[in-house]
């Protein structure tokens, strides 16, 4: 959020934005997606509700899997449980709200488009 916050109050040149964990590395999509995020929880402030956002996004993440695996065929039903006993999915999601899962979520649309036949949506996905 100190990297979006210092896009936010005007600075465009990414060299010059910086946070704790080092410059900004992640395209302006990212950027976007966290000032969005910026704006929903009162300047980063309010963490449970970013939580909440994130345990949302999982969900969906899990969703889309699970409908992946469906329009595959061939994978057995009980697979689906394992997907939520992953720790490292949780953390990623609910704990310290990366921006990967954004990008992941998308995939996971993008791939589903593709099966389901809704090539043109899968391509402005991924």
């Amino acid at each position: 959020m100190i990297q979006t916050d210092l896009y936010i109050h005007g600075e465009r040149d990414y060299a010059q934005i910086k946070g704790p964990t080092g410059p900004l590395v992640y395209p302006a999509g990212h950027v976007q997606v966290f000032r969005l995020l910026h704006d929903l929880t009162n300047g980063g402030i309010n963490v449970a509700f970013a939580q909440q956002i994130f345990g949302a996004l999982y969900l969906l993440s899990l969703t889309l899997t699970c409908a992946i695996y469906r329009q595959a065929g061939g994978v057995p039903n009980w697979i689906v449980f394992l997907l939520p006993l992953s720790k490292r999915l949780h953390s990623i999601f609910v704990l310290r709200l990366f921006n990967d899962c954004w990008a992941l979520v998308a995939v996971q649309a993008a791939i589903l488009s593709y099966q389901t036949g809704w090539d043109d949506l899968g391509t402005v996905l991924f």
